[in-house]
């Protein structure tokens, strides 16, 4: 079953349980992961680097999504460290449930989000975007 980040913490800090993540590379990895999560019945975040997803492309994103949708276990699939908002729009329309925006670069912060309100208002379609600033980690709902 498919899930954005926010739901899948939820369940996890409701319960008293970490939720693995797993980078991934490419889809033996992914079925490897998968098989094991579901013969433990573990909950699982899927997280793909910007730079992985150039190299696995559209096909096998849509390929993990489906086989997430019809898993009996808890599936999110992230993107990680990103700072391109065009592989971020690419990732969120390839069906990633989640992304984490790298803000290494404070011109993409300022000229994307400009100021707290602006920020307020956006939101993703059922997606859940985070950030990351130094140490502290924020995430919420948002629609694009």
């Amino acid at each position: 079953m498919l899930m954005n980040m926010k739901e899948i913490l939820t369940v996890a800090k409701k319960n008293g349980f970490a939720i693995p993540a797993f980078n991934i590379s490419d889809y033996a990895m992914f079925l490897g992961i998968m098989e094991v999560c579901e013969e433990t019945n573990s909950p699982v975040i899927l997280e793909i680097h910007p730079d992985e997803l150039k190299f696995i492309g559209n096909e096998m994103v849509l390929a993990i999504r489906e086989k997430a949708i019809h898993s009996k276990v808890p599936v999110c699939i992230h993107l990680d460290h990103c700072s391109d908002f065009s592989v971020i729009v690419r990732a969120i329309c390839a069906g990633f449930t989640s992304v984490m925006f790298g803000w290494g670069r404070t011109s993409f912060r300022r000229e994307y989000f400009g100021n707290e309100e602006s920020d307020r208002n956006r939101s993703c379609s059922g997606g859940f975007c985070g950030s990351r600033t130094g140490d502290h980690r924020f995430y919420r709902s948002c629609r694009f």
